[in-house]
């Protein structure tokens, strides 16, 4: 009975956690993955753009409240999240502006 019990729950978790990756894959953070970095300012989707892959720092500011992460295949510009992060500082998302921002 015991073996039973622990295949139910083992299923249930299963499906539970499958239900929350669909969710996040949808656009809906739950619980903030990379919510300092990935989690826009009014959850809209990324935008991408051209970029220079060979250009150090990779993750940097786009501008004030928008980050730029360079990739092989183009660049991610990401929102910075207003509630808790809202100025891009250095490359992140950050608290406190940068000294061009300030």
């Amino acid at each position: 009975m015991a073996h039973i019990q622990n295949v139910l729950v083992l299923a249930v978790l299963c499906v539970l956690a499958v239900a929350l990756t669909q969710a996040s894959q949808n656009g809906h953070h739950i619980h903030g993955k990379w919510s300092m970095a990935g989690q826009s300012r009014q959850d809209s989707e990324p935008t991408w753009v051209t970029c220079d892959f060979d250009v150090f720092p990779r993750m940097r500011c786009h501008d004030c409240n928008t980050k730029l992460i360079c990739k092989k295949i183009g660049g991610l510009l990401l929102d910075c999240p207003s509630s808790f992060a809202p100025y891009c500082n250095n490359g992140f998302c950050s608290r406190t502006p940068s000294e061009e921002c300030a």
